[in-house]
């Protein structure tokens, strides 16, 4: 074994003066040293006590060292040391003698150390008379022997023992001698003892100094008989009700394949063998067979391997290469399946009815695992061929021939005999497939070997091609048809929903799994996290030491893809991140800390402490791995684990760029998703910003820390280049390996039990974190497509081109579009304010970033204009600097469109002419005809809603009633347009809307339903409020919309129907009654604005289809109202339809707005204002009528004396 690595020569300096070193604080994962508590056989030492002033040490001594190594080193690297007269071993992190059998797991007593001994070299040593196998013994008096702790202690007056306080004498005395003393008097000297851990051995001696509760029977009895109650009787898969069974289990029948078989001997069938049981080396076979033809993929031609790789048989094929996979360890899994199948074969196969070449190959697969891998390696590719080149037909006697199948069921079977959900077998499916193509990979290069071989490997992939490509009866064909099957299946169905928000909240504490989450407590588990890593970073890893670094100062050459570049390797931040071997130089120079880490100095070259560097090693993994959950938790949506664990710490030689970057003010890190690498040969890059003090923690990590860890691990794992390699590329280590699932849900689960009193992992941490990211730090939505863009058709190339390959700043240089970045960073930085963390795009120190020092954003309240405020002048400084602004860019833009063709520039030049004309008449919006969207004051306490004794007959208007503040902060303004408008026409009398109504009825006699109705129609024709029509149901409703949609020319009213049946409804009554309309659909995207009524899913209008519908009206035509139907759904069911809290936002313009319902009680109305954002005041119009039903009533029960009496 090497010997232990050093640094070059240092000087030692005795004068220097002693800086203290930071003990680490005890915790549950860090307890007090057993160096901190003399212990002695009496018993605990009273740690109130103070101990005795020892003098000063002897001065150095003539004496050789005691402790030495064997000759290669390989005692220090362990942490032990041999005492020359003791003959034994010495653990120099505790001072205690360790026995060879005790020295294999004795550093297991040191929380964070991993240090690995070598029993066989171990055992060596011991032979060759190093080391004696037992205890040494040791003696009072004895020179005090080099390597075991010594202390200043008080003697026994009666005996050799010694303690290190006076109150352990006393009551050793007491005990032991049965006398009582005082410790006054009492003779001290110096002290050793051999351990600290073993109880018989940890005995201090003078030296002399050198340099299950029984159930009861009746619950046995119940026990029994609810276990018998439950079992479930073994009904036949025909005769179950098959709207019992689910789509997946009815489309594949495979209930009928397991009707009476035990599902523990299906599941025995398929289950890998142990160590010394049948077909144990069946698994080393397979393994050798797959990995044999896995490793043919380099050496197979890009034309072979697309064609592997293409499904179906036509001339088309896969651009995309059948290729190797990208973690490492990824196999495994494919080998277990093929492990798994030629189990179920050899186990179950002479149960089976099998062709005779299956039969006959399954022979000399039984025969070859008796002989070598070769052998066995060529028997498993025979049988694969043979089950995987035929064809396999059902019949009446056996529905699933296909052995492959077959053994897919077994996989899928529960031990309570039921079958799993269809989510469970895609990725089964997937691996045989991918097996498969493997088997037939292997083939084609088998045949280049035969005699009669093709020319070429693609020859034989063309000739093989019908067995791995869909379209005819094969094993391929019917997995790949039941992974599509079972693929749709799953991401068509909706999930159940496995949460609720808890009423009265304000969507602030969410109910998973039967536990209450809440935002607050969401906010102190990430305020913990990021304290435990400060103080981790800060008082463990770097000593308590300042560091000064200026992050704000840092800078990042985006650009840059040169291997091996990283911002801490950026020349203009040398200065700024100080010597790249700082915390190493502050260690070696620091004597509390050199005599803690070094063993000693030999020609120069430092031997250092292994077991301490250990312990440092492990405290840089938690350091990563608080880092991995802090991303994981707090910077904007949760990644895929292999995106987190897989990050690159700089540029690597494969081409891979760095993922820790500064983007503007924000340090960022660049997750690369790689699942669709396989489908397309492509990576997605995704950026989430760090919040301020995990950036900070970043850089400190990588700045000073790493260099400190490679330098441990050069001494831990000597001559190991894929550890080295690790510390080198990986941006988070797990001491000797890259981190993976398993180790941050485990953390993570420690976390959330902790703070939220549930354990989350990475899976449940996705599904509980989205709600509340959705409704406390949702975006807009971003319409991110690929579409081209004026300036970058005028320059000849797509919008993909212009943002890759041209004016590439440091926002566009990560290979993402400008606008396409800044949406991620901005919903990482909503999070962390939600999480009350400073958020990122602050570039601050540690002390500053704290979470402590983050400050929410002021409310934003509608404020009243203070007294003698001008406020038209206001609003005329508004409009003329809107004014000023837009004029040069209008004209900028005219002049970039004068190389269009004559009739465009013609149409352009109107449309400009218009725009100008409006901007030289803008002037403070006066009062307006129209409704307008308004801030309103809150609404008093509303008394009850009338019973139906107290409402009266007949039609009447609600009296004007206070308006709410708006549930959003800032109202969507309706825009006003004070442009010289047309002289308005007449409003139509009452006559005339009556003659429109029976038009619209085709009844000529028809006469007003109700006075509401009536009162309806003609507010709607005055449109000069936004209307709340609240009649009966039958009483007129459609018609009222109807009648005005007919009177008004050049106008459209659009339903806005928020039930697909209200949609069919109003279709069904237009139609019956003759009525033009038009419905909108948003894969058309076409409003042709020909028909006075326009029906729409109120869902579409949240969706850029509409808006682009509504904007692309033929000239003279508009939207002058939206009317919706059943307005009441809109207040019942805003807590779970996104739609709802969307409805304010779909005025954008002036138009009136009518609610039609027949259950809007009065005490609702404040919800109604607060939803639609309707108009304060006057703006508002409620037309009302009893919603009693005459042909309901009550029939009450006549109440009975006794029920003799009723009888007779």
């Amino acid at each position: 074994m090497p010997a232990a690595a050093a640094l070059p020569p240092i000087q030692e300096d005795p004068s220097a003066p002693v800086t203290p070193v930071p003990s680490r604080p005890a915790s549950p994962r860090n307890p007090a040293s057993p160096m901190d508590i003399a212990r002695s056989p009496g018993g605990r030492s009273n740690a109130s006590e103070m101990s005795l002033d020892p003098p000063p040490s002897p001065q150095g001594e003539a004496q050789p060292s005691e402790l030495y190594d064997v000759p290669d080193g390989t005692l220090a690297t362990w942490g032990y040391q041999i005492n020359r007269r003791l003959e034994a071993l010495v653990c120099i992190s505790c001072k205690s003698v360790v026995t060879p059998t005790a020295a294999i797991n004795h550093h297991h007593v040191h929380e964070e150390a991993r240090v690995a001994v070598n029993q066989t070299v171990l055992e060596d040593i011991v032979r060759q008379g190093f080391v004696k196998p037992g205890w040494p013994s040791i003696n009072p008096g004895d020179l005090e022997y080099e390597g075991l702790e010594r202390k200043w202690g008080v003697k026994c007056p009666q005996c050799p023992a010694m303690y290190a306080y006076g109150q352990g004498v006393v009551k050793h005395v007491w005990k032991v001698h049965h006398e009582r003393i005082v410790t006054q008097g009492l003779r001290t000297d110096w002290m050793q003892r051999l351990s600290q851990h073993d109880a018989t051995h940890h005995g201090w001696l003078s030296c002399v100094p050198r340099s299950v509760q029984l159930t009861s029977p009746s619950a046995n009895y119940l026990t029994a008989l609810r276990k018998e109650l439950d079992a479930r009787p073994p009904i036949p898969a025909a005769e179950r009700d098959h709207r019992h069974i689910s789509p997946w289990h009815a489309t594949t029948r495979w209930l009928e394949y397991i009707d009476g078989r035990d599902p523990q001997e299906m599941l025995n069938l398929i289950k890998p063998p142990e160590d010394g049981q049948p077909f144990f080396y069946l698994i080393a076979c397979v393994r050798n067979y797959v990995e044999r033809a896995y490793d043919l993929i380099a050496t197979t031609s890009d034309v072979c391997l697309q064609i592997l790789h293409t499904d179906t048989d036509t001339s088309d094929f896969n651009h995309q290469p059948f290729a190797r996979h990208q973690a490492e360890g990824t196999l495994r899994a494919y080998e277990r399946l093929v492990v798994q199948l030629l189990l179920f074969l050899l186990r179950a196969g002479q149960d089976m009815d099998l062709p005779p070449d299956v039969k006959a190959a399954l022979q000399a697969l039984r025969r070859g695992l008796q002989g070598d891998m070769d052998d066995a390696g060529q028997a498993i590719h025979q049988l694969l061929l043979t089950l995987w080149m035929r064809e396999w037909t059902p019949t009446v006697d056996n529905l699933f021939p296909d052995p492959t199948v077959c053994f897919v069921i077994h996989t899928q079977v529960n031990q309570d005999g039921s079958l799993k959900k269809p989510e469970s077998v895609t990725g089964i499916f997937a691996k045989l497939v991918y097996d498969m193509r493997l088997t037939f990979l292997y083939e084609c290069h088998q045949r280049l070997s035969r005699e009669d071989h093709p020319a070429t490997l693609t020859q034989s992939a063309h000739d093989l091609r019908p067995w791995f490509t869909v379209g005819r009866e094969s094993t391929f064909h019917s997995l790949k048809s039941l992974q599509h099957r079972a693929s749709s299946i799953t991401m068509s169905t909706q999930n159940e929903p496995n949460m609720v928000w808890k009423d009265g909240t304000n969507f602030s504490t969410l109910i998973y799994l039967g536990e209450e989450l809440s935002l607050q407590a969401l906010r102190e588990c990430q305020g913990a996290l990021e304290d435990a890593t400060k103080t981790l970073l800060e008082d463990i890893l770097l000593f308590g030491h300042h560091f000064p670094i200026d992050i704000a100062a840092l800078q990042d050459d985006m650009g840059n893809k040169k291997a091996g570049y990283s911002l801490f390797a950026d020349r203009r931040n040398q200065d700024v991140l100080g010597p790249t071997d700082q915390l190493a130089d502050y260690i070696l120079r620091t004597p509390a800390l050199r005599k803690r880490f070094v063993i000693k100095i030999v020609d120069g070259k430092v031997i250092w402490n292994t077991v301490e560097l250990s312990i440092w090693l492990a405290g840089f993994t938690r350091l990563n791995l608080l880092c991995l959950i802090q991303a994981e938790m707090n910077c904007g949506a949760p990644g895929r684990t292999t995106e987190l664990t897989a990050m690159p710490t700089a540029n690597t030689p494969a081409g891979m760029l760095r993922a820790l970057r500064i983007i503007g003010e924000y340090i960022v890190l660049m997750r690369t998703y790689h699942k669709m690498r396989a489908a397309s040969g492509l990576d997605r890059v995704i950026p989430h910003a760090l919040n301020a003090a995990l950036a900070a923690v970043f850089i400190y990590k990588e700045a000073i820390c790493r260099p400190f860890a490679q330098l441990c691990v050069s001494v831990l794992f000597p001559g190991n280049q894929k550890v080295k390699s690790l510390y080198q590329d990986f941006l988070f280590v797990n001491y000797d390996r890259p981190f993976d699932g398993e180790d941050i849900t485990k953390e993570m689960r420690v976390w959330t039990q902790a703070y939220l009193g549930i354990e989350l992992g990475i899976s449940k941490w996705r599904q509980c974190s989205t709600p509340f990211r959705r409704k406390h730090a949702g975006l807009e939505e971003m319409w991110l497509e690929d579409q081209d863009t004026v300036d970058s058709a005028q320059a000849g190339h797509s919008h993909s081109v212009d943002t890759t390959r041209y004016g590439v700043t440091n926002w566009s240089a990560t290979g993402l579009a400008e606008d396409y970045i800044g949406p991620f960073l901005k919903t990482s930085v909503l999070w962390q304010k939600v999480l009350g963390l400073v958020p990122g795009g602050n570039r601050l120190s540690l002390e500053d970033a704290a979470c402590v020092n983050f400050k929410p954003e002021p409310a934003r309240l509608p404020i009243a204009a203070p007294a003698g405020l001008d406020v038209q002048a206001v609003v005329q400084a508004a409009v003329q600097a809107v004014r000023d602004e837009l004029e040069p860019r209008l004209t900028a833009i005219e002049q970039r469109i004068q190389d269009t063709s004559a009739s465009t520039k013609q149409e352009l030049q109107g449309m400009f002419a218009d725009l100008k004309t409006f901007l030289a008449g803008a002037s403070v919006p006066g009062p307006m005809a129209g409704p307008s969207a308004q801030v309103q004051a809150p609404a008093p306490r509303l008394p009850r809603s009338p019973s139906p004794e107290d409402r009266t007959e007949g039609m009447y208007r609600d009296d004007l009633l206070p308006a709410p503040a708006p549930a959003h902060v800032a109202p969507i303004p309706r825009a006003q347009v004070p442009v010289p408008l047309p002289k308005p026409a007449p409003i139509p009398t009452e006559a005339e809307a009556l003659d429109a109504l029976r038009e619209v009825l085709l009844k000529p006699e028809a006469k007003w339903s109700n006075e509401g109705q009536k009162l309806a129609v003609m507010a709607g024709l005055q449109w000069k409020q936004d209307l709340i029509v609240a009649l009966p149901t039958g009483s007129g409703k459609s018609a009222i919309v109807a009648t005005v949609a007919k009177l008004e020319k050049l106008k459209v009213t659009a339903v806005l129907c928020p039930l697909r049946s209200l949609l069919s409804d109003w279709k069904r009554r237009l139609t019956e009654l003759q009525y033009p309309f038009e419905m909108f659909n948003k894969d058309d995207s076409i409003i042709t604005g020909d028909f006075p009524i326009i029906l729409v899913s109120l869902d579409a209008t949240a969706g850029l289809a509409w808006t682009q519908a509504v904007a692309s009206l033929k000239p003279g035509v508009e939207i002058n109202r939206y009317v919706v139907d059943e307005a009441h759904l809109v207040v019942t069911e805003a807590g779970y339809r996104y739609i709802m809290e969307r409805i304010k936002e779909v005025r954008t313009k002036p138009l009136q707005l009518v609610l039609l319902s027949a259950t809007v009680p009065p005490i609702s109305i404040p919800a109604f204002r607060t939803s639609f954002n309707l108009v304060a005041g006057e703006g508002t119009s409620i037309i009302r009528a009893s919603s009693n039903r005459p042909e309901l009533h009550f029939l009450l029960p006549r109440s009975h004396a006794t029920l003799t009496t009723d009888v007779s």
